[in-house]
């Protein structure tokens, strides 16, 4: 092999791996990510906190609100171990529902009292999982994940009452609140657009929860990634 042939070997070869590194190592150059974005829920929270059971209702509601919040926020932070494979943890601010009534009359211990109740269901999940992503054609892959995720649903609700007839004065009970924690399986399929080699990305998600709990079976999530 002639002077020139080597020169010409060693160029291409040295340029070969130059633009390999440059277009395929951003996973292992950048192993650390964070994404954040927003969760849109396909199903919200059923239905809010009752009121006491030792209680009954003598007529209807004279006025009553309900709202549910179907988009929320979510946070990810990961660590890649090549192209193909991560480990991420999430957090996700669930939907919530807000339900408040006034007017209601209520018998109790032969009494009839005015009621105004207000209450809030609300739910945050935590999520562990693997990442396996596959490229479909540059700039273009899809991520698949399957794990473990940890559902905490809060409760909280809030009653004013007063005599009926006998110019009685308002008073608030304490508020009531209850707390319950479950884990269930989830997988997702999403689809990542890369920007500026696969160091920031956008990621659209769509999301299904096993076992649900307060309503929570599916949403679609849309997250800019950033590598460090």
């Amino acid at each position: 092999m002639n002077n020139n042939a080597a020169c010409f070997l060693t160029w291409a070869i040295g340029t070969t791996l130059v633009f390999s590194a440059a277009s395929s190592s951003a996973a292992t150059l950048f192993p650390f990510y964070l994404t954040g974005g927003l969760a849109s829920w396909s199903s919200g929270i059923p239905g809010a906190i009752p009121m006491s059971q030792n209680t009954s209702a003598s007529s209807p509601t004279s006025s009553i609100s309900s709202s549910t919040e179907r988009t929320s926020f979510r946070l990810s932070a990961g660590y890649s171990f090549d192209e193909t494979w991560s480990i991420e943890a999430s957090y996700i601010n669930g939907p919530s529902r807000n339900v408040a009534s006034s007017g209601v009359h209520m018998s109790s211990l032969g009494s009839t009292f005015e009621i105004d109740y207000r209450a809030k269901d609300e739910m945050s999940i935590l999520r562990f999982n693997p990442v396996y992503e596959y490229t479909l054609v540059r700039p273009f892959s899809m991520q698949l994940k399957v794990g473990i995720a940890i559902t905490q649903r809060e409760q909280t609700s809030y009653t004013n009452s007063r005599p009926i007839g006998a110019g009685g004065s308002w008073v608030a009970s304490p508020p009531t609140s209850r707390s319950t924690r479950d884990a269930r399986l989830f997988a997702s399929t999403g689809f990542k657009l890369n920007f500026r080699e696969g160091t920031i990305a956008a990621v659209v998600s769509s999301i299904r929860y096993y076992k649900p709990v307060g309503g929570v079976r599916q949403s679609l999530e849309l997250d800019l990634l950033w590598r460090f």
